[in-house]
């Protein structure tokens, strides 16, 4: 019963790994708290199976993106506001 239940959180932490993936490109704050909690499950998961795994890999790769694109798009936002003519000039 216990190496169930440590499936399952190998389970749930690749779900949220491949949702951290998902909303890295579209929101990246969701994209990091999904890979926050796909790796705390991962992790806490005894079970060594494929899932926990992936779901750890998964996770890392969601949560790096999610705060390089957050940093890109922070830094797009700043120059964007000092140059106000550039958005001027794509209309």
């Amino acid at each position: 019963m216990k190496e169930e239940t440590d499936s399952h959180k190998g389970l749930l932490g690749w779900s949220f790994g491949l949702l951290s993936v998902v909303f890295a490109i579209v929101q990246p704050v969701v994209g990091i708290i999904f890979g926050v909690a796909g790796l705390v499950l991962s992790t806490r998961s005894k079970s060594s199976d494929r899932w926990t795994k992936v779901g750890k890999i998964l996770s890392i790769v969601g949560i790096i993106a999610s705060v390089v694109i957050a940093i890109v798009g922070i830094l797009a936002l700043k120059y964007l506001s000092n140059n106000p003519n550039l958005l001027a000039g794509l209309q």
